[in-house]
């Protein structure tokens, strides 16, 4: 079995998506397949240069050098039908390739699950190691369905690949820098939170977690190439039991690279602020969503949106630079409140810190299904924006956004 992974980044007239086209999926796969699978399976992952910037006949006619016996597709919001169009053009070429797509894009309300696409020839819905661990041994067939004519692969709620399988991609050499000198590597995989519009915990709803000592691996070998910035990739660091050991794990390591995570701020004390400064975080992104606290409730974001912004506050005291999250339009929220939410911000002395994310309504959340059931229009093709309901027209979000 010869393998080749891609994850295509979208592109415009200025290479504006190639910085966010980080290959975690591609590498961390290769690195599983080759680690557990070497004498059955050959992995590659297209280079990075050919799949950032090349066409889509420079890139079908690369990925066919290698004469792959499988193509796989790490497909998200925004690459998932260039991905097709290439899968067509393998296809044609080579009618014998396995096609593979998966990705968090791939979910059973998706828009291309919901029709049929004979370029492709298993869509897998969950993790790939899951799926690659059945695939090798032929035992993947018990968890395929027949969709709309296509083969689709489902991994059942509760079955997980052991941690001790998986592979930290950077520290076994599978997952390179990006351009501009910064690295992104997974610690935590799965959030212990259940946000109706978020996939994420849908996805992965076991948290997992690799040991302090893989993140110490990590700095060491990131000192040597000279990293400028590590983003660690964790829904939310510091509600993992584990938050004290990874900073300790920091500290000693003696860490001098600027880090970069996700934190829930409602919980924050002196004591985790000084743990994140002496382990080197620089700058932390937070989730507030709204200070309507029914509205978080709601939606199932267990917080207490006044102690989320003192805690935001104590953290930007603290000199953390700081992206604090907001979205308009979520159910049971108003435009009025929302602009109470982005007044209080600035009250604070908070604007700098805002981003304002469209909310997007991800086929396989509880929030498709509620924007169903109350008639909110949204676009039924990837990414899925917000266009009207709920309690917002389309005058409402435009206002808000301007």
């Amino acid at each position: 079995m010869n393998i080749v992974f891609i994850q295509l980044p979208l592109l415009d007239h200025g290479y504006n998506y190639i910085a966010g086209n980080i290959p975690n999926a591609p590498a961390t796969l290769q690195g599983f397949c080759l680690s557990n699978y070497r004498t059955n399976i050959k992995a590659i992952q297209l280079p990075q240069t050919i799949q950032n910037f090349g066409s889509d006949p420079m890139i079908v006619d690369t990925i066919l050098q290698y004469h792959p016996t499988h193509v796989a597709f790490t497909c998200y919001l925004l690459n998932v039908e260039r991905s097709r169009s290439i899968a067509q053009k393998i296809k044609a070429l080579t009618p014998q390739v396995t096609i593979l797509f998966g990705g968090p894009e791939i979910q059973l309300q998706a828009h291309i699950l919901q029709h049929y696409h004979p370029e492709i020839d298993i869509f897998i819905i969950g993790e790939g190691e899951f799926f690659f661990e059945h695939y090798v041994h032929n035992t993947h067939t018990q968890y395929l369905h027949t969709i709309n004519g296509n083969a689709v692969f489902i991994q059942p709620a509760h079955h997980f690949t052991p941690l001790k399988k998986m592979v930290e991609p950077y520290t076994q050499g599978y997952l390179q820098p990006m351009y501009d000198g910064s690295l992104s590597v997974e610690v935590i995989r799965g959030c212990p939170f259940t946000c109706n519009y978020c996939l994420y915990s849908k996805n992965t709803s076991r948290v997992r977690a690799f040991p302090a000592q893989t993140l110490s691996a990590i700095v060491h070998k990131a000192k040597k190439e000279n990293i400028q910035e590590i983003y660690l990739l964790a829904p939310t660091f510091n509600q993992s039991k584990h938050f004290a050991h990874y900073c300790n794990a920091l500290i000693q390591a003696e860490n001098t690279i600027p880090l970069h995570t996700e934190i829930r701020a409602d919980r924050i004390t002196q004591e985790s602020i000084d743990l994140l400064k002496k382990a080197g975080f620089k700058s932390l992104e937070v989730g507030l969503q709204t200070m309507n606290q029914p509205c978080l409730d709601h939606v199932g974001r267990k917080t207490n949106a006044q102690k989320e912004l003192e805690g935001i506050v104590r953290l930007k005291d603290a000199g953390f630079k700081l992206q604090v999250g907001i979205i308009p339009g979520l159910p049971t929220d108003t435009p009025e409140s929302f602009m109470n939410t982005i007044d209080t911000l600035l009250d604070y002395g908070l604007g700098n810190e805002i981003e304002l994310y469209p909310l997007m309504v991800l086929p396989g959340t509880a929030l498709y299904d509620e924007a169903l059931q109350h008639s909110a229009i949204f676009m039924q093709h990837p990414p899925y924006y917000f266009i009207e309901g709920f309690n917002f027209s389309q005058t409402d979000l435009h206002a808000i956004t301007q």
